[in-house]
């Protein structure tokens, strides 16, 4: 919201700068008053002068809990290039994707508004922001201000420049990434060929981080037809000593590309002609320094996320870590993560047939795709037996054979574990059998360790039998009524 125009009188030349409402829609409390003389504001040129009249160039939005203080309107053709914009759906994905543990040190690199600064600085002790577009760091100040925020550092330059040999455990980055010939505007043009950008950010992003850090970026990148989308970020992390989850969220033609970003698309594809550009991609590179192999993964996004995705990732990464050989998984105790599961049906000769069943998180960006058989075990996963018990479990109580069923199960929990939905339990279970978890016993006598475990393993097979009977529900097709 725009801050309206008002004329000023003499005696109103030390102010306090609030944009023009707090949360409630009243008058913001003295708090979050940012206290600056007129003249400053002129020159930063929050204000104008527009005739007798002093107007704000400021709106304020109200994002995750946050007041974000930016330049009003959108950005146009007519925009200035320094240009600051307030919260983007680029923002929100960015958020979704970061890692979000306690760390010491955060970094934000092409801060913008400050967004991604200020959602660190809630689980950092100290946070440093970084842009070369010094009106930037004016809304990062003021943003951090309005928010009661004193960990966030502002530093002018291009991206790391300011940071220079400093480590971080944690680094967030939506640089001006679009594959453009323009220079109009710093949150969009790098001015950089193609999508040099992007590589420099990914891998200064990886050579800044800490051991066990992690980095999340958001890019776009070049490729062409008849390879694989993931070769070129793969490229830019070859031999940097960090795991990576490369997302993939969609990928352009030229055409496509352009008309999302400019009117000038005479200019812009010709630019590409000159460059051969076929392809051009949108994702995410998501970075762990956690020492050898290197391992990167790419997966296809089913969507940019909505929510906080940061615990899937986590078991993204967890599951590259483990064996997931045949025998290593018959042997694992696995859980599932929260999820939702979908089934699409087609209505035939009188009854339903399941055609799909997909497993998602909602808002996150990974889903996958189940075997309808695989359900009945998916069913019975609750860390306490190793897989290879509950598919037995689940061949008996459904009378499916058991070899249909374990490759069923093996390819579907395969295909869950690596896309963040599986937790695999660790340590020592209790003893187990194909009959559930038992008590100690005693020579002679029933002990109360074993009484407990008694009606915990009847409490157990009944908790079995109603998973059975909605698993069965949901692998059967049902008639039509």
């Amino acid at each position: 919201m725009p801050v309206e125009c008002r004329s000023w009188t003499a005696s109103e030349r030390s102010c306090c700068f609030s944009g023009s409402a707090s949360r409630s829609g009243g008058p913001p409390p003295p708090e979050r008053l940012l206290t600056a003389d007129l003249d400053v504001l002129f020159d930063s040129g929050l204000l104008e002068e527009r005739g007798d009249q002093v107007a704000s160039t400021v709106g304020v939005s109200h994002d995750a809990g946050l007041l974000l203080a930016h330049d009003a309107g959108p950005a146009s053709g007519r925009s200035p290039a320094w240009h600051v914009l307030g919260v983007t759906p680029g923002s929100r994905t960015l958020a979704a994707l970061t890692i979000r543990k306690r760390v010491r040190a955060a970094l934000d690199v092409g801060t913008g508004c400050g967004i991604q600064a200020l959602l660190a600085a809630r689980h950092a002790e100290r946070v440093v922001a970084t842009d070369l577009n010094k009106r930037a760091l004016i809304f990062t100040r003021i943003n951090a201000g309005l928010n009661g925020l004193a960990n966030v550092e502002c530093r002018h330059g291009d991206l790391f420049a300011p940071v220079r040999d400093e480590r971080f455990e944690l680094v967030v980055s939506n640089p001006p990434f679009v594959v453009s010939p323009a220079a109009d505007l710093m949150f969009r043009d790098a001015e950089l060929p193609g999508d040099e950008l992007s590589r420099q950010v990914v891998a200064e992003a990886s050579d800044h981080l800490a051991k066990g850090g992690h980095a999340t970026v958001l890019c776009n990148w070049i490729w062409s037809t008849g390879t694989h989308w993931s070769e070129p970020p793969r490229e830019w992390l070859r031999g940097r000593g960090c795991d990576a989850l490369l997302l993939h969220f969609t990928a352009d033609d030229p055409l496509t590309y352009a008309s999302k970003w400019t009117d000038d698309l005479d200019r812009w594809l010709a630019y590409y002609r000159r460059s051969h550009i076929e392809r051009i991609s949108l994702g995410a590179a998501v970075v762990r320094r956690a020492g050898p192999p290197g391992r990167i993964i790419a997966l296809q996004a089913s969507a940019a996320p909505l929510g906080d995705a940061g615990e899937q990732l986590l078991r993204v990464f967890a599951a590259a870590d483990d064996a997931t050989s045949d025998e290593a998984l018959l042997d694992a105790r696995f859980r599932l993560a929260e999820h939702q599961l979908t089934q699409t049906a087609r209505y035939r000769r009188g009854r339903y047939a399941v055609e799909t069943t997909l497993v998602s998180i909602p808002g996150a960006p990974l889903n996958a795709h189940a075997e309808t058989d695989a359900i009945h075990v998916l069913a019975r996963l609750d860390g306490t037996a190793p897989l290879s018990v509950v598919i037995e479990r689940a061949a008996r109580e459904t009378r499916l054979d058991r070899a249909r069923l374990q490759a069923a199960a093996l390819r579907c929990l395969r295909r869950l574990y690596v896309r963040g939905f599986l937790i695999r339990e660790r340590g020592q279970p209790e003893a187990t059998s194909a009959f559930g978890t038992q008590g100690t016993v005693g020579a002679g006598r029933r002990d109360s360790s074993s009484a407990s475990s008694s009606d915990s393993a009847r409490r157990s097979g009944r908790r079995r039998r109603r998973q059975s009977s909605l698993a069965s529900a949901a692998a059967r097709p049902d008639r039509a009524s």
